[in-house]
This record gives structure tokens, sequence and C-alpha cells, in this order.
């Protein structure tokens, strides 16, 4: 297992955004996760693929070399990435937010048990305890910042994309191996739009349409308020 695929996403879209030739906001992002990714020093390449007037197009690569072959950087992660300049243009949301949780400050903070550092990294609060299957067609809502708070910017909104708990925990009541295979994410606000979030609540929805022969999917929002921030899909291997 490697660590939080949340964060390896968003290392990569940073190192997107670091890149000169690199125009507009992200729109789009793709991880490939092929292995894990050990303890200490990784490598990302940026490579430009095309630029037009309305969208950029990159891949991006992070490389690890392996002890046993130290000559021989072995790939890690793999991304795809579109960016673009958002235009004053008409624009209507047809997503509909998912109703309303109490205030965070008036529910728990999800714990779990175990040495996951990650998982505190996230001030995660539900309404319902997490092992709670839902119904059928219904998805998990809860709500979740950064912690310490932050600022909200492109690559912690990447990293948000996988802070989920995953439903397949709760389906089959007991914690199962499992690691992303594959993640979508699809930006649906500029950078504007997320200054005006500072360090508040996000509100996220997440559900799962199957589980079959080792691999499931996960869709997900991440609203706030009325403003649909990001939406992403996921396959998941699980034992």
């Amino acid at each position: 297992m490697g660590p939080y695929g949340g964060i390896t996403a968003a290392a990569l879209l940073r190192a997107l955004l670091d890149e000169p030739r690199t125009a507009g906001d992200p729109v789009a992002l793709t991880v490939n996760y092929c292995a894990p990714v050990r303890k200490g020093r990784f490598d990302i390449a940026v490579e430009p693929l095309r630029r037009g007037r309305s969208t950029g197009h990159a891949q991006l690569r992070m490389t690890q070399t392996d002890p046993d072959a130290p000559d021989t950087p072995q790939v890690v992660s793999q991304a795809m990435a579109v960016t673009g300049p958002r235009r004053p243009l008409w624009g209507q949301q047809l997503a509909l937010r998912p109703p309303l949780l109490p205030p965070p400050q008036s529910l728990a903070r999800r714990t779990i048990a175990g040495d996951i550092r990650w998982i505190h990294r996230y001030d995660v609060r539900h309404a319902e305890p997490l092992m709670t299957p839902p119904a059928p067609g219904q998805p998990t809502v809860g709500w979740v910042r950064d912690d310490p708070p932050r600022p909200l910017d492109f690559p912690a909104l990447a990293a948000l994309a996988d802070y989920f708990f995953p439903t397949i925990f709760a389906l089959r009541g007991e914690v199962v191996p499992i690691a992303t295979v594959s993640m979508n994410i699809y930006f649906h606000a500029g950078a504007d739009v997320l200054a005006t979030v500072g360090s508040d609540y996000l509100l996220g929805t997440t559900r799962c349409q199957i589980c079959d022969g080792g691999f499931h999917d996960a869709e997900s929002q991440l609203w706030h308020g009325d403003r649909l921030l990001l939406t992403t899909q996921q396959i998941i291997w699980y034992k």
C-alpha cells in the first residue's frame, strides 16, 4: 500500500501549476496509480503536449528509484491534465446540492483507530456513523476541511477529492485492503471562486454503484454553499 492517493494527486497538480508553460486553471486531471510511493525522494516530470486558445494538455510522471535497480527510475504514478482559461460566458448549474447536514461544529469529528497520519490532516464530520451502509442509490454526505485550516487552492481541492470514507467498508461491515487504481477529477470553478472559500468547510457526497470482481467505483462531489466545485470518479481495487 502507498500513501493517501489525494496527496499524490495534489503533488502532481502542484508540479503542473509550477510549470511556466502551463496556462489557465486546472479543468481535468486523471491520475493512474501504478505502484506504491515509498518513503523518500520522488521526481515529477511535466511534459506539455499541446496548447491551443481554449485548452492546454500535459502529461505528468512521478518516478522513484528502486533500491534493487538504482539506475532505472520506475513510474509510480502517471497523469493527464487539461487546463484552460475560464471566460465570462453564460453558464448554468443543473446539479442540486444535497440536503445540508447540521452545522459541522455540532457534529463529532471522524476518528479512526490506528496510526494513519494523513487522516488527522482532515477535519471530517458526518451525521451518521461511518460504518452505516447507505440506502441503495443514496450518497454518504459529510463536512470536510484541511486541518490545520488553510485557504483552499487547486492542489488542496485535488487532495480533498480522495478524502471520502470508502463505501465498501460500510457495505462489508469491515475494513478490507483497498487501493485506488485510477481517479478522474473535474474542476468546476476558477481560482477566483476558490479564493472566496477560504478555509471554510466543504460539503462532500460520495456513492458506490457497484462492487464486482475485485474492483468498485466511487462517484463524489464537493460543494461550498450552493456552488459545485468538483466532481470525481474512482475505480478502486479491493480484496
